[in-house]
């Protein structure tokens, strides 16, 4: 399954549960024909392998791209590239410079190390869905003891 428009105004949280919204994107042939437009703020959420070949398939690796920088956002509980004013120069420098948000202070290395994996140029690099979960799971159960809820964010 490919959603094709994973981001932060499509993932919820329910029951403590987190879910995924917007299904008229998904996606559940592999050999998906073409990209949706990328649009304006949604841009930093796409794969750089679409933004660079616009004639590029979403993948199952595309959206673990996206859920990489999901992630980066959660840890800073800020908009991904939210300084950039022209979508136009955020492309190019995606693109041309393999810009990627920097981590951010206080981050678990292995969670930071798990993000960073998620947006490798090389989709083949990155890891499956299982995997990230299988990651962040221990992570989870590493981390817990010194979470502190006072400190958690929601990222809009």
């Amino acid at each position: 399954m490919i959603h094709r428009n994973l981001n932060t105004k499509t993932i919820f949280i329910n029951k403590g549960k987190a879910q995924i919204s917007n299904p008229a994107f998904l996606e559940f042939n592999l050999d998906t024909s073409s990209s949706v437009p990328l649009q304006g703020e949604m841009i930093a959420f796409t794969d750089s392998v679409l933004l660079n070949d616009l004639d590029s398939k979403f993948t199952t690796s595309s959206d673990i791209y996206s859920l990489g920088v999901i992630m980066w956002s959660i840890s800073s509980g800020k908009f991904p590239f939210e300084n950039f004013t022209s979508q136009i120069d955020l492309v190019n420098r995606i693109v041309s410079e393999n810009i990627r948000e920097n981590p951010v202070d206080g981050t678990p290395q292995a969670y930071i190390d798990l993000y960073q994996k998620c947006w490798e140029l090389s989709s083949k690099e990155r890891p499956s869905a299982r995997d990230v979960y299988i990651q962040l799971e221990a992570i989870l159960q590493k981390e817990s003891r010194n979470v502190d809820v006072n400190m958690c964010m929601c990222v809009t």
